[in-house]
C-alpha cells in the first residue's frame, strides 16, 4: 500500500464450510484438526485510503483478500463484533452513511445523512445502533429511512469529539473526549443528556475501558503522553481518584490498550518502537526506558547544566519544606485553612504537596479560593522559579472557581496579568526550540569530534607500542647493505 492510510477497523468474518475444510489437515494418527486452531470467525483489516479504495487485509496471512471501489474517501469507519463481514463508513462528500461487506467490491447500501456536514467519528454500539459524533452526538438507527435522536453539547464544552466509549456493564452509558478539552462528558443515552463530568486536567487523546475487580475503568492517553486511570463514574458527586502510568523520563507515551486484565503500552525510543505489558492496578507506574542509561554516559559533558540546574534547584528547595507534606486532602485542606493568612506558609505548603491538590481546591469556600489564588498568582508572577506544584494548584482553583474569580476586580487583573504572561511566554518559545535545536547539534558535534580524538590518541599509542627502538652506543650500526657508519675506515 503506497497510498495514505485515513481510517481502518477490525472486521469480524465467519468461514465458509468449503474453507473450514480446506484449512483443515490430517495428523499422523488419523485426526482432522484445523490449520487456524479451529477458530471459525477471522478477524481482518478494513483499511481506508486516500484515493477512496478500501482494501480488505489480513494481517496474519500478510494478505489482501478483497478492495472496495469507492468514488470518494470515507472519513471514518466502524464495525462490531459478530458482524459477518459488515462495517460503517460516513461519507462527507456525499453526506450519507454507506454499509459495506468485507466480501463484495462496492458498497451494499447508501443513507443520506446531511444533519451536521462535520461528522469525524462513527461507531457502531452494542444493540447495533450507529453513533456519530462532531461535536453533537447523534444516535442513529439505520434502516430505510434514518431516525435519528440528538444529544445536546453540553455546556462550555463545544469542542469536536475525538474519542468515545460505550460503558461495558451498563450499556446507556458513553464516555466521550473533546479536542483541546480537559474534561470527559459521560452521558445517559436514555436521558439523552449529560449526565456527569471527569476534569483531568490534562487534554485527552483516547479512551478506553475495562473491568477489573467487579469496576469498570476509564484508561485516558493525554497529550503530555502520560495515560491516567480513573474509576467509571455512574452520577454526580462521585470523588475521582487517578493513577497515572508514565515513563521514568521525558519519552511520552504513544498509544495503549487493555486485554485481559493487562495494559500494554508503547513509546519510541532512538526512532524506533518499544512496548511494555503489565497487570492493570489502581496504583501509579512508572516504566523504566532506556534514555537514563544513555544521559550517564553524557554527565561528564554537562555539568554546566548541572550547576545551573543545581542552583535553580536549590532556590525550589527554599520554599520546598518536608513537615508541611501531608498525606490526605483532608488533612492538607486543614493545613491550608489554618495558615491562610500567612503568605509565606501557604505558598509553602501548596509546593510541598501535588497529591489530592483538586479535591482540596474543590472544598474551599468562596473566600479561602480568592485569597488562596491571590497568594499563589502574586508569587507566581514575581518568581522566575516556580514549583511546578505551584502551577498545578492555579489551575485546579480556575478550574474549579472560575465563576468566583471573574466576579473580583482583584481577582481579573491577576487573570489577566496571568493571560499577559502566557502571552509573553508563547513568543519566546519559538527562538527558545530554535535555540535548544542548536545546542543540541553542537552538543552532538562536540561529542563526536572528541571521540574522534580519542580514537586518532588510541592508533597513536599502539603504533609507538609496535615500534621497535635500538640504541647505538660504542657499537657501529651496520644498514642492510652491510656498510657501516664507521667512514674513517672507509678512508683508510
Amino acid at each position: 500500500m503506497q497510498d495514505e492510510i485515513l481510517a481502518f477497523t477490525w472486521v469480524t468474518q465467519k468461514q465458509s464450510k468449503a474453507s473450514v475444510k480446506r484449512a483443515s489437515k490430517r495428523t499422523t494418527n488419523g485426526e482432522v484438526v484445523q490449520a487456524n486452531g479451529g477458530a471459525i470467525p477471522l478477524k481482518n483489516l478494513a483499511v481506508m485510503l486516500k484515493n477512496g479504495a478500501i482494501l480488505i487485509l489480513s494481517p496474519y496471512h500478510n494478505d489482501i483478500s478483497n478492495k472496495i471501489v469507492n468514488e470518494s474517501e470515507i472519513k471514518c469507519l466502524s464495525s462490531y463484533s459478530d458482524s459477518n463481514g459488515i462495517f460503517y463508513g460516513y461519507d462527507k462528500e456525499l453526506k450519507a452513511i454507506k454499509l459495506f461487506n468485507a466480501t463484495e467490491n462496492r458498497s451494499v447500501s447508501t443513507l443520506e445523512f446531511s444533519v451536521d456536514k462535520n461528522i469525524d467519528l462513527i461507531q457502531v454500539l452494542k444493540n447495533n445502533t450507529l453513533l456519530l459524533a462532531s461535536a453533537s452526538i447523534y444516535l442513529v438507527s439505520p434502516n430505510d429511512s434514518i431516525d435519528y435522536i440528538r444529544l445536546p453539547v453540553p455546556r462550555g464544552h463545544g469542542t469536536r469529539i475525538v474519542s468515545l466509549v460505550q460503558s461495558i456493564r451498563n450499556p446507556d452509558i458513553i464516555v466521550s473526549a473533546r479536542i483541546n478539552d480537559t474534561t470527559l462528558c459521560v452521558h445517559s443515552l436514555h436521558k439523552k443528556g449529560t449526565v456527569t463530568t471527569v476534569d483531568t486536567l490534562l487534554t485527552v487523546i483516547s479512551i478506553h475501558n475495562f473491568e477489573l475487580d467487579d469496576n469498570e475503568y476509564l484508561a485516558t492517553l493525554n497529550d503530555n503522553g502520560v495515560i491516567q486511570i480513573c474509576q467509571l463514574p455512574t452520577g454526580k458527586g462521585q470523588t475521582i481518584t487517578f493513577s497515572q502510568i508514565s515513563t521514568d523520563s521525558k519519552v511520552p507515551l504513544t498509544g495503549f490498550y487493555v486485554k485481559d486484565g493487562f495494559i500494554t503500552v508503547s513509546w519510541f525510543q532512538d526512532m524506533h518502537p518499544r512496548f511494555a505489558k503489565f497487570p492493570c492496578r489502581d496504583s501509579d507506574y512508572i516504566i523504566e526506558t532506556e534514555e537514563n542509561s544513555s544521559e550517564s554516559q553524557e554527565e561528564d559533558d554537562d555539568k554546566d547544566e548541572d550547576e545551573v540546574t543545581n542552583i535553580l534547584e536549590s532556590e525550589k528547595e527554599e520554599i520546598i519544606d518536608s513537615n508541611n507534606i501531608v498525606e490526605t486532602a483532608e488533612e492538607l485542606y486543614d493545613l491550608i485553612s489554618n495558615n491562610i493568612e500567612d503568605e509565606s506558609k501557604v505558598i509553602s505548603i501548596c509546593a510541598s504537596n501535588n497529591s489530592n491538590v483538586g479535591e482540596t481546591v474543590k472544598n474551599l469556600n468562596k473566600s479561602k479560593a480568592s485569597r488562596l489564588f491571590i497568594i499563589l498568582v502574586q508569587y507566581f508572577t514575581s518568581n522566575v522559579v516556580h514549583s511546578s506544584s505551584l502551577k498545578l494548584w492555579i489551575k485546579w482553583i480556575i478550574v474549579t472557581h472560575g465563576r468566583i474569580l471573574i466576579e473580583s476586580p482583584e481577582t481579573v487583573q491577576l487573570l489577566q496579568l496571568l493571560s499577559s504572561i502566557l502571552d509573553e511566554e508563547k513568543k519566546v518559545l519559538p527562538t527558545m526550540l530554535s535555540l535548544q535545536g542548536k545546542l543540541t547539534l553542537l552538543k552532538a558535534q562536540l561529542s563526536l569530534r572528541n571521540e574522534i580524538a580519542s580514537i586518532s590518541l588510541e592508533d597513536e599509542e599502539k603504533n609507538v607500542n609496535s615500534t621497535t627502538v635500538y640504541t647505538v652506543a660504542d657499537e657501529n650500526l651496520t644498514y642492510d647493505n652491510g656498510e657501516t657508519d664507521d667512514f674513517a675506515n672507509v678512508e683508510e
